[in-house]
């Protein structure tokens, strides 16, 4: 018996030696410079590591230390350059903190490379220890069923497949989100170029920070602060608007100071008038530390006090006093969209006048769990015409910031709740890249389709920040402007390592807006995959040379 164990531990470890073999093979057919490459990488970890923790503590000159001989092992180091960048910006020297800034940038696909390349060698390592480990268990478990001295295999066993479940509980580190540049790191570089007072080139960094985390709430301050600074005011006022909207706090003292130069008090922008019985009630469905403005209106015949109440988003007493003083009579209650900071208001309007609750049918689903009590008692099922007495309500399906996404035209006056507001479109979800895209375009094509072809000067009341025109957002907005949504998608792509040129086609007769050469056939699938074939309302043309 002592030697059948003998042998099967010798087969055991030639099994084990073959099965190795293949991915000893495997490893050398990485190219050698990604390998160095690697090792390169993970050497100079630990002192990224040690800058970090010295960072933590308060010490700049220990950090800065350690993030040097961290960029020495590995050069493209990119959080190494960023915080750098940050030592340098907090001691004040703003030309080496530009410096590092851009580096972290510019090296962020060389970074991004060496993770993929280090996760797939690890995840490739693991998988043949997983096999090794396999294999190992199965001749254990019939050396076990075929040995009488079975007490000898069992503590092997158990330790064997307490390796094999560790292994499968690891789960391979992503590194899809370095794929892209953080916010922040667009944020610092704004701030640098700030206080360099390139404010030109401060904005856009600002602009791309906001596009990447619209959440960002510093940089749509220190833009606002910019377009203060230049006299643009009405710009200062949307850019803190957008912020509200996204859910950050805003600077008040700013906020006044804007208002003071346009010579608007703060009452006139929470309750306004505007021609054709409009209403605007700025209400926040947030709370005092972080505030969601948005805006719920009230739309009346004067003559025969006929009203209906748009995206009631909380209760207000104001609108109650504003209905009782005009002696109106509320025939409806409209919903734009079904999200909660719209429709927080619903039954309690619905039962204090008696009136139904009208919402498209495709967003049925988003009046569940605690938006269940503000439900739709009336479905809108097409772009059909709403009589509420002597009022008329054209319905306008625009899906993309939701599915079930309307406007309502009354009296020439647009009301487009988050599907176009002034200088933008509604934001989109979705589980990829490609499906944002798509929603997107979704949103973009109904807007241009449905809504441009309106008068140029129908007034657009949106269900966040300030009114503007159909002939405004038709000039001006990025999204609907095609020469806008070409520099946006330029500036979004001009950083990206597969595309080799990008430029507008000009010719009327060609249905592409944009041709976009890759490096590689195979870089085109990848490209469609990630994007599809049409961004922000333009169609691409993808080449690439023939290999």
């Amino acid at each position: 018996m002592q030697k059948n164990i003998i042998l099967r531990s010798f087969l055991l470890g030639i099994f084990i030696l073959l099965l190795s073999t293949p991915n000893m093979l495997l490893s050398k057919a990485h190219p050698q410079k990604d390998s160095n490459l690697i090792k390169e990488y993970r050497s100079a970890e630990k002192y990224l590591q040690n800058g970090l923790k010295s960072l933590k503590k308060g010490n700049l000159e220990k950090a800065k230390k350690h993030f040097l001989e961290c960029l020495e092992k590995f050069p493209q180091y990119v959080q190494a350059h960023f915080f750098l960048s940050q030592i340098f910006y907090q001691k004040g020297d703003l030309e080496n903190a530009l410096v590092q800034i851009e580096k972290a940038k510019r090296d962020s696909d060389a970074m991004t490379r060496v993770l993929m390349n280090a996760q797939k060698e690890a995840e490739s390592q693991r998988r043949a220890q997983r096999m090794d480990l396999g294999r190992q268990l199965e001749n254990l478990e019939a050396a076990w069923e075929t040995q009488d001295g079975r007490c000898a295999f069992t503590a092997a066993i158990i330790s064997t497949r307490s390796e094999i479940n560790a292994l499968e509980g690891q789960e391979a580190v992503s590194v899809a989100s370095s794929t892209s540049i953080p916010a922040n790191y667009f944020f610092l570089h704004g701030n640098i170029l700030f206080r360099l007072k390139d404010y030109e080139n401060a904005r856009k960094q600002y602009l791309a920070a906001i596009q990447i985390d619209p959440k960002l709430g510093e940089a749509y301050n220190n833009l606002a602060n910019l377009y203060y600074m230049a006299r643009k005011y009405e710009e200062a006022l949307d850019c803190m608007n957008q912020a509200v909207v996204s859910g950050v706090e805003i600077n008040e003292n700013l906020k006044g100071a804007v208002l003071s130069a346009l010579g608007t008090p703060d009452a006139d922008i929470m309750e306004r008038d505007f021609p054709g019985g409009v209403r605007r009630f700025t209400l926040n469905a947030g709370d005092r530390k972080t505030p969601l403005y948005m805006n719920a209106y009230v739309v009346f015949d004067k003559e025969s006090g006929d009203a209906v109440l748009i995206d009631p988003g909380v209760t207000d007493k104001r609108i109650e006093t504003f209905i009782e003083a005009r002696s109106l009579n509320i025939r409806a209650i409209l919903n734009t969209h079904g999200h909660r900071d719209h429709i927080g208001g619903n039954r309690y309007y619905a039962d204090k006048y008696g009136v139904d609750i009208y919402s498209h049918a495709e967003d049925r689903e988003l009046y569940t769990d605690e938006n269940q009590a503000q439900s739709p008692t009336q479905l809108i099922m097409s772009e059909e015409a709403l009589s509420s007495q002597t009022l008329t309500v054209k319905v306008i399906h625009t899906p993309g910031h939701s599915q079930g996404s309307c406007c309502f035209l009354i009296n020439g006056v647009l009301f487009s709740g988050d599907c176009l507001f002034k200088g933008g479109i509604g934001r989109v979800w979705g589980e990829s890249t490609l499906e944002q895209v798509q929603k997107t375009n979704q949103e973009i094509e109904s807007i241009r389709t449905k809504l441009c072809v309106l008068p140029p000067e129908t007034q657009v009341m949106p269900g966040h920040g300030l009114s503007t025109t159909i002939e405004n957002e038709s000039n001006n907005n990025p999204y609907l402007n095609k020469a806008l949504a070409f520099e946006i998608l330029r500036r979004t792509l001009e950083d990206h390592e597969k595309v080799k040129n990008l430029e507008r086609c000009s010719s009327d007769s060609d249905p592409y807006d944009v041709k976009i050469s890759l490096t590689s056939p195979q870089d085109i699938e990848s490209f469609q995959k990630t994007y599809g074939t049409c961004v922000l309302g333009l169609k691409l043309l993808l080449t690439a040379p023939q290999q």
